[in-house]
């Protein structure tokens, strides 16, 4: 019996630490980071959080926004420094410049 439980710890250990490759909602690993992911502030206010993640897409990465009420987006990279937020004001367009990003509604993300 104490091998079986040791047996049991080591396999749901290996399995956390496979799991933690995927995305948690599809089981498909993760794309390359494009340096937007991750946490950003609106107005640059760290009371208000914003979050941008990137996850498997059709044709390549997509992304996953939410905004400082916790409302979410898909989203797409876009050229030239732009990002989408599709749910948005029926695509609202947001331009990364190092550690901002402007969106065209007048909004600004920072980090």
């Amino acid at each position: 019996m104490f091998r079986n439980a040791i047996l049991a710890v080591a396999l749901a250990a290996g399995a956390g630490t496979a799991a933690s490759a995927f995305s948690p909602m599809l089981r498909e690993p993760v794309p390359n980071s494009t340096g937007i992911e991750g946490r950003w502030f609106m107005s640059g206010d760290p009371r208000q959080p914003t979050f941008i993640q990137l996850v498997p897409g059709r044709g390549g990465p997509a992304l996953l926004l939410t905004n400082e009420r916790g409302e979410r987006s898909r989203g797409r990279i876009l050229p030239g420094r732009r990002i989408i937020a599709d749910d948005w004001a029926n695509g609202l367009i947001g331009d990364v410049r190092n550690d901002e990003i402007f969106w065209r509604n007048g909004d600004r993300w920072a980090r």
